[in-house]
């Protein structure tokens, strides 16, 4: 659906804002509505360059880009420079300065939706200019929806304890409230709650078997659990050794039970589709240890043909593990890690502008909508959780704070 707008010319906020919210919302509205900014170079009015809240409103917009938008990738290159430079002349007051360094270190588009209202909800209580029922209604809808996530994580809980692989698997991640946070961002909305608790289960158990694939388990071990994960049979754990074994059937139990309340709640038979969704998982995890063991450096393609695949949950470059993308990059093209940072920088961006089309072609499809939003959740969840390095697996003081924020700490 397209949409079209027209503003004062020399209102670069309003007209930056609204594109923005408009795209957001499946609008396919034109870059050209930024043109009037331009000369007849292209290039960005120098008169702008004092207008930081329109300079970080045009920032911001750029995000929403798709491929080859020309327009959009001059504006961000432009609006970048100039915060850059606003920051540095230290003229702007506080609340300014927190947006502006708050969206030069990680875009608004690319933030997770709850984490972004708790930021957001506690800047703005600071403001002297501050809506106070605006501020209220903020805070009581934040606890609200935070009191059933706290609900959600109970049950998680409680379901990880059974389980018993925190104490059995003593090799292993013991990271529920991580694996929990990313199942909230996934999908927050209140009546989600199956869908988070299932997530959860899948990527705790994603975990476990990362780790026995990574850390612990022998070639001939992991062949065997392979297998069994292949033939999806209770009696292949027979020749597993007794830690795959508690391993194994936790795993085949929970996501059988998955696809059992799947069948009664919406008459869907799963389980083919769960099968070949695990199997494949386990076979790149098991390719990435005869990389290891066999001390073969994958190229760059190699890496990113099979990773697509076991990256497909939490996971990070851990003690003895093969070399991820960057290293990867390194070693075939010769380059430095921040020439191979960059590139992969490049292909970040070229990804989500690739996401942003697919969501403004499929935003008003009702049937969806919703897996899109997930979709493009877990890659915000990805930069939340590495932002700061390996927030998953080490839990770091970042990642505590922000389960602490988003899951414990009600707002007062």
């Amino acid at each position: 659906m397209r949409a079209s707008f027209s503003w004062k010319k020399d209102n670069l906020y309003a007209t930056a804002l609204e594109f923005r919210l408009l795209r957001q919302h499946g609008y396919k509205v034109t870059q050209e509505v930024f043109s009037s900014y331009q000369d007849e170079k292209g290039n960005f009015n120098a008169s702008l360059c004092e207008d930081c809240k329109g300079i970080l409103s045009l920032y911001e917009a750029s995000y929403l880009s798709v491929e080859e938008e020309g327009i959009l990738d001059t504006a961000k290159e432009f609006a970048a420079e100039q915060l850059q430079q606003h920051l540095q002349q230290n003229k702007l007051d506080e609340h300014l300065r927190m947006l502006v360094e708050h969206a030069l270190e990680l875009p608004l588009h690319w933030r997770v939706s709850r984490l972004e209202a708790r930021w957001f909800i506690d800047l703005y209580e600071k403001r002297e200019e501050r809506n106070p029922l605006l501020l209220e209604l903020a805070k009581l809808d934040f606890n609200i929806v935070q009191a059933v996530h706290q609900d959600d994580l109970r049950y998680s809980s409680n379901w990880w304890r059974d389980t018993a692989l925190g104490e059995k698997l003593s090799f292993a991640r013991d990271r529920l409230m991580e694996n929990f946070f990313w199942s909230v961002e996934y999908m927050p909305d209140p009546q989600f709650g199956n869908i988070r608790t299932s997530t959860t289960k899948v990527n705790a158990l994603i975990t476990s078997i990362d780790d026995v694939y990574d850390v612990y388990g022998t070639l001939d071990e992991l062949e065997l659990f392979t297998q069994a994960v292949d033939r999806w049979d209770i009696n292949a754990m027979e020749l597993l050794p007794q830690y795959m074994k508690i391993c194994f059937l936790a795993f085949f139990n929970s996501i059988n039970e998955i696809a059992f309340d799947i069948l009664k709640e919406h008459g869907f038979h799963t389980i083919s589709f769960l099968k070949k969704a695990w199997a494949d998982l386990c076979k790149a995890y098991l390719r990435e240890a005869k990389w290891f063991h066999s001390g073969y450096t994958p190229n760059f393609k190699e890496y990113i043909d099979n990773a697509w695949v076991s990256s497909s949950g939490p996971y990070e470059l851990k003690r003895d593990d093969v070399p991820k993308s960057i290293q990867c990059y390194m070693h075939e093209t010769d380059s430095s890690e921040a020439e191979a940072r960059e590139y992969v920088k490049i292909l970040i961006d070229t990804t989500w502008k690739k996401m942003n089309e697919e969501y403004l072609s499929m935003a008003h499809s009702t049937s969806s909508l919703t897996f899109i939003q997930i979709a493009m959740n877990v890659a915000r969840m990805g930069h939340c959780m590495y932002q700061y390095g390996d927030g998953h697996g080490v839990a770091d003081q970042e990642t505590r704070d922000r389960v602490l924020l988003l899951l414990v700490s009600s707002i007062p």
